[in-house]
């Protein structure tokens, strides 16, 4: 199956996942209707389809069957979320909220099964709370997300992701295609792209400033064990002795090899890479 490769990121599908209130514009929608469905069809080695998820048990149920689509190797996908969003969460057309926390380890497990090469772009608010779930010593939840940690118009967010997508599938790179996404208010840029590389590189500058203090890293570790225990398959394959000391040896331990390995963790570098072919 072909893929179509942006930078270091690939995929053969994209998702438009939608759940707004009915008396309101159903702006993933109209992405997909008047843009995506029509340029993809240009494109043979690129679907796309449009997810409606009312609950948060269809959201449940819709990102189990894009990982079992993964296992499958059946797509590599690009999930783009047109819904409203809090600092706790995605909101549903329910009323309902699912966690930052929660979504973070339904998108970590299709990571896996990708090997670090899940896209994600949240048109909603607040998107950029989702960082704060990520935790260096287990896998990533994404190769790369974009999102907002503010309120932003909608008439900005349906505009600005028009031209994301448009400059994306014109094959113009994904940096480009970010900045097209602020188009819409260029003096004021409020969308940002972070890499799963950006985020470790991150937490390891953070690292060698901070985590020198007894008092710190007791609550450090305490924090992100319980963090990692979220995750169900975290939970259920390792002790939480174990959660507990790699943590306190990543946090501890300034050696290269050591923080190399859990970079590879991270990133999926010890799996076993997935094999495709890429559309020319």
């Amino acid at each position: 199956m072909a893929l179509v490769r942006t930078g270091t990121f690939r995929y053969n599908k994209i998702w438009v996942v939608e759940s707004l209130p009915k008396d309101e514009p159903q702006t993933g929608s109209i992405l997909y209707r008047d843009l995506l469905r029509r340029r993809t069809e240009q494109m043979p080695a690129v679907s796309c389809e449009l997810a409606q998820v009312p609950t948060k048990r269809n959201l449940c149920r819709f990102l189990k069957r894009v990982e079992d689509y993964v296992q499958k190797k059946a797509q590599l996908p690009f999930l783009h979320f047109e819904m409203h969003g809090n600092p706790k969460g995605l909101e549903l057309a329910s009323g309902e909220v699912m966690p930052w926390g929660e979504l973070a380890n339904y998108f970590r497990n299709i990571n896996i099964a990708t090997r670090n090469n899940l896209m994600v772009s949240l048109a909603t608010c607040y998107g950029g709370f989702m960082f704060g779930e990520i935790s260096p010593v287990i896998e990533a939840p994404f190769c790369g997300v974009i999102g907002t940690f503010s309120k932003v118009p909608q008439g900005e967010v349906e505009e600005g992701f028009y031209e994301f997508f448009e400059s994306l599938l014109s094959r113009d790179g994904l940096d480009n295609a970010v900045v097209a996404l602020n188009s819409a208010n260029p003096d004021n840029p409020k969308f940002q792209f972070i890499s799963a590389e950006g985020v470790f590189e991150s937490v390891r500058r953070n690292i060698r400033e901070s985590y020198n203090e007894a008092e710190f890293m007791r609550a450090k570790v305490y924090e992100l064990t319980a963090r990692a225990l979220k995750n169900r398959n975290i939970r259920n394959t390792r002790s939480i002795w174990d959660i507990k000391y790699s943590i306190e040896r990543f946090l501890a331990d300034e050696r290269e090899p050591a923080i190399t390995e859990m970079m590879d963790v991270f990133l999926m570098k010890n799996l076993t890479p997935l094999h495709f072919r890429e559309a020319g």
